[in-house]
């Protein structure tokens, strides 16, 4: 049986930036997903924040983003 972790980040307004850095780094699929994106904004200027986020790269690296 093998285990595999995965990191999971908190960020104050920077989960994008970050996820964006990693998977330049660690290429692989880059998923992110907004409050706007659930409908759930609780401020307009809130729409566009990362509810989750995560890059999953080939090699089986993965790191989750908040």
């Amino acid at each position: 049986m093998s285990v595999q972790s995965t990191t999971h980040l908190n960020f104050r307004d920077e989960a994008r930036a970050a996820l964006n850095f990693y998977q330049t780094v660690f290429g692989g699929k880059l998923m992110i997903v907004t409050y706007g994106d659930l409908g759930h904004v609780p401020t307009p200027a809130e729409t566009d924040h990362v509810v989750w986020g995560q890059v999953a790269a080939p090699s089986g690296f993965r790191v989750m983003a908040y």
